[in-house]
């Protein structure tokens, strides 16, 4: 193997079976948020920037494998219905 490629998990998730304040509540814990009080503007960090992953396209993500466990503890938490695929990426 290639010293470059890093070992990664890509989940593909559904958030059709959530009301709409849940997916609201995922969302947001997902990809962070700003808030804005009295002109003062804060931002919320998600699971995603804190965890270095990426977002490939609309409710598919891209998790380092090292990651992954905390991904698939969460969205078994939440009870969102995922498929993951492991892959390896430079």
């Amino acid at each position: 193997m290639s010293k470059d490629l890093r070992h990664h998990a890509i989940y593909l998730y559904s958030l059709s079976n959530l009301s709409q304040k849940d997916k609201v509540k995922v969302i947001r814990e997902l990809f962070g948020y700003k808030d804005k009080k009295n002109k003062k503007i804060y931002l919320h960090s998600g699971l995603i920037d804190t965890h270095n992953c990426r977002k490939l396209g609309s409710n598919v993500i891209c998790v380092p494998i090292e990651h992954s466990l905390k991904f698939s503890n969460y969205f078994g938490s939440k009870g969102i219905k995922v498929t993951i695929e492991e892959v390896w990426l430079k």
